[in-house]
């Protein structure tokens, strides 16, 4: 499921990333509190689905066709 996400949330995501050590409150995005607790949890949803976990399998299929297409080279 892909969560759709305004860019200004996407922003302040992108900014609580990059500089860990700052914070941002709702006063300063011009959010209400509640609001600032939905976009932290469905950041945690977005970040969730980019877990290495997530793409793992696809990883090892694509290294396993690599190595079978290597062979293949190898004995022709």
């Amino acid at each position: 499921m892909r969560v759709k996400i305004p860019r200004w949330e996407i922003a302040v995501i992108c900014s609580a990333l990059l500089f860990p050590g700052t914070s941002l409150c709702a006063q300063e995005v011009g959010q209400e509190e509640k609001e600032v607790k939905e976009i932290r949890k469905r950041a945690a949803e977005v970040a969730e689905q980019a877990l290495w976990k997530h793409f793992i399998q696809y990883y090892y299929e694509a290294y396993d066709i690599a190595l079978r297409k290597a062979r293949i080279r190898q004995l022709s």
